[in-house]
């Protein structure tokens, strides 16, 4: 059995990515923490008589820096990597020997014993390889194939994280 696809991932998709693999781990979650805090901090002395206007400065700062700054910086991010995708999709085969991606003449793969972590979002497939490296396959590249793809996962993959 073996699973195509042919995989462009435009902005949106890689923004809703990136914006998971930043706060869904300990420091973004540590972070949103920090700029609620920071808001809160502001709230509570924003009246105060002798609170200089630095120090309120640094306060909402602080509070803007996870909810408004980070998520502006990841979309910058999103749509720079975007643009490689535009002039070269990649082409995903997922197989019982694992996954392989060809990108214009570049070409890599992993065996499914190289799968960390299988995520689901409700647009995408996110294959972990590592802490940091991942496939992202939209679940409209797998239409028509998503069961095939469930398969070969459930039958090859021994991840320890798998959401489907």
């Amino acid at each position: 059995m073996e699973v195509k696809a042919s995989v462009q991932l435009n902005t949106k998709q890689l923004y809703e990515f990136l914006m998971r693999h930043t706060y869904c781990c300990f420091g973004g979650v540590v972070g949103l923490l920090l700029s609620i805090g920071g808001f809160m901090g502001f709230a509570l002395v924003v009246n105060e008589e002798n609170i200089s206007a630095a120090y309120l400065g640094v306060l909402f700062g602080i509070g803007l820096l996870f909810t408004v700054i980070q998520p502006l910086i990841v979309f910058r991010n999103a749509k720079k990597q975007s643009r490689a995708y535009k002039k070269y999709p990649l082409e995903y085969t997922i197989s019982e020997r694992g996954i392989e991606v060809k990108q214009d003449d570049a070409e890599g793969s992993n065996t499914w014993e190289n799968v960390m972590k299988i995520v689901s979002t409700k647009r995408l497939i996110i294959i972990y390889t590592s802490k940091v490296h991942a496939y992202v396959i939209p679940r409209a590249a797998l239409e028509g194939s998503m069961e095939d793809f469930k398969e070969l996962v459930k039958t090859y993959c021994h991840a320890s994280y798998i959401n489907i």
